[in-house]
């Protein structure tokens, strides 16, 4: 809304916006925007500041930027509008079009291009369309489209320049944040497998397996045990102190005590050389062991004895070990 001249400041100002957007979706989205509201709006005026919008696009924009939003084919259909200053307006602007084509790309925009202006200088109701229409068909037959890879015009050729590096910029920009976001995520899943699970509970010292600090004024009881543990260490500790010697003693006196061993008493040298009869005035039976005990016979009972008494000595010395 407003007079006309506010309107197309208002127009320039908006794609002098567009092209300083250093993100390509914000400028594709303003550009989508324009064409909808304006290029297809329901009021005239709207259509007719669309092509104000074309010019000023056309005047700071490169020629392939200008194609590439779209504008070319709608500007275009305008020329069947059923208003006649829309018309008019978009009879300005086709001169500056064809010089912004190139063939083979965009020959058929040349082609549909020429066709509208023949209908209308030809065919066109209103006799001002028409002549406009012809002055305009004859300035475009004097425009050559560029073939090929022309060179393209100094001024085009700077917008270009332009337009490449806001790109660059915009792709550097997108590759130094995805490295971002990836080095954030690598650090993040390092964390998370270093951490320790919350959900379990802290171990205690005395349940890692290592060894347990014993604190020097608990009398050697180790730090963290409680005291059935204590009691327990106490215990082992005096089931494993040595036995005295009048115990193995006693185990010496059951060992020789046991059933199979020999109940022979052991003598000394003096009691086996000594004559074991009951005297020189013993009676009949003692004559007969008198005469019998010679020595010989006593050194073979000492033999005896003493073969008697070794597995009950070999015991009792294990014992003691």
């Amino acid at each position: 809304k407003g007079v006309p001249c506010c309107r197309e400041a208002a127009a320039r100002v908006l794609v002098s916006l567009m092209r300083a957007a250093r993100v390509s979706s914000q400028r594709s989205a303003l550009s989508q925007r324009l064409l909808t509201e304006f290029g297809h709006g329901k009021a005239y005026s709207q259509r007719v500041l669309f092509v104000t919008v074309c010019e000023q696009v056309m005047h700071q924009f490169s020629s392939s930027a200008f194609k590439a939003m779209g504008y070319v084919e709608t500007l275009l259909s305008l020329c069947s509008d059923a208003v006649s200053n829309v018309r008019l307006a978009v009879l300005r602007t086709l001169p500056h079009v064809k010089r912004r084509l190139r063939l083979p790309a965009d020959v058929k925009l040349i082609e549909s291009l020429q066709e509208q202006l023949e209908t209308l200088s030809s065919s066109d109701p209103m006799r001002d369309v028409q002549e406009a229409a012809g002055a305009t068909l004859s300035v475009c037959a004097k425009v050559q489209p560029l073939v090929g890879s022309a060179q393209l015009s100094g001024d085009d050729q700077a917008k270009f320049a332009h337009e490449e590096a806001l790109s660059l910029a915009e792709a550097e920009a997108a590759l130094s944040e995805a490295k971002r976001r990836a080095t954030e995520s690598i650090a993040e899943q390092a964390a998370s497998k270093g951490a320790k699970d919350p959900s379990k509970p802290p171990k205690r010292p005395g349940a890692t397996g290592h060894a347990i600090g014993v604190q020097r004024g608990s009398g050697g009881v180790p730090t963290g045990v409680g005291r059935g543990a204590t009691k327990l260490a106490a215990g082992a500790g005096a089931k494993a102190k040595p036995r005295a010697s009048g115990d193995l003693n006693a185990i010496s006196a059951a060992a020789n005590a046991r059933p199979g061993a020999s109940s022979v008493p052991r003598r000394s040298s003096q009691e086996l050389a000594a004559p074991s009869g009951n005297g020189s005035g013993a009676g009949s039976g003692g004559g007969s062991n008198s005469a019998g005990n010679t020595p010989k016979t006593l050194r073979k009972g000492a033999v005896e004895a003493a073969k008697a008494h070794r597995p009950s000595a070999m015991s009792s010395h294990r014992s003691s070990r």
